[in-house]
């Protein structure tokens, strides 16, 4: 979970880890590139905006650097342009906030079924 604003990034990793999800919450994408250097993970769920690098640069920085990572774009600031952007970089999937829990629930979940072809 990449988000700049640290409350969100926490809670949203919180409430993953409360359903099963091994989950880690990073406030910066350079922090998110170091963290997938050293761990194994399978998604990435990250902010369109962060301080330090656009989030459509860190997608492309993912599906560049670790191919089998799958990254989730959200963004407070949803437009058709950003989301046709974050597909045509290989976003997994795109989510307007705010979003419930379920909602992201239910993104993830299609996410990871995807990934294991059911």
């Amino acid at each position: 979970m990449v988000d700049d604003e640290e409350t969100i990034a926490q809670l949203v990793a919180e409430r993953l880890s409360s359903v099963g999800h091994s989950s880690v919450a990073v406030h910066s994408a350079q922090e998110a590139l170091s963290a997938l250097e050293h761990e194994q993970y399978d998604l990435v769920l990250t902010d369109l905006m962060l301080a330090d690098m656009k989030g459509i640069e860190l997608l492309q920085t993912i599906r560049h650097q670790h191919k089998k990572i799958d990254v989730i774009i959200m963004t407070g600031y949803a437009t058709i342009e950003s989301a046709i952007e974050a597909v045509q970089e290989g976003a997994a999937e795109y989510i307007a906030k705010p979003f419930t829990f379920a909602e992201l629930q239910t993104v993830i979940g299609r996410t990871l079924l995807r990934r294991t072809g059911n």
